[in-house]
């Protein structure tokens, strides 16, 4: 909710109308249900490339899970959906991870909840041709 809440600027009225978007946006495209088997079978070059991966049982110092995100290889095939909703699956899978850990906590007594995760940034081997490719490509992870 605070992610809507700052989106736009503490107005109730216009969180709550982003907030009921977002939900109808997730419904409408079964985020529940995404998985590595619904997705198009381009977008698998990301998986096989580990464009976004989490690191098992492994959390940071705050308590969040950590994902490495592997920018060398992301603009070097499949195109701009398919990427798109790899991205997507990729952070719901993040969504889920921290949902099943502040499970686990609220099961063991655990005050501390978490509500992000870590994403380190790979740039080994990026040069400008990938900036460019970047800048040109405009990908939108969510609904506007």
């Amino acid at each position: 909710m605070l992610r809507f809440l700052k989106k736009s600027k503490f107005d109730i009225h216009n969180a709550t109308a982003l907030l009921l978007s977002h939900i109808n946006w997730r419904l409408q495209n079964d985020l529940a249900n995404l998985s590595l088997d619904t997705l198009f079978p381009s977008s698998m070059i990301y998986y096989d490339q580990r464009f976004l991966s989490f690191l098992p049982n492994t959390l940071d110092v705050y308590g969040r899970p950590i994902a490495i995100m592997n920018l060398k290889d992301v603009w070097l095939g499949g195109n701009d959906e398919s990427l798109r909703w790899f991205a997507i699956l990729a952070l719901e899978v993040g969504r889920r991870l921290i949902f099943q850990l502040n499970e686990k906590r609220k099961r063991e007594n655990d005050i501390r909840r978490c509500g992000q995760c870590s994403i380190i940034l790979d740039v080994e081997g990026v040069g400008m041709s990938h900036i460019v490719s970047i800048r040109k490509s405009q990908i939108t992870l969510m609904n506007p």
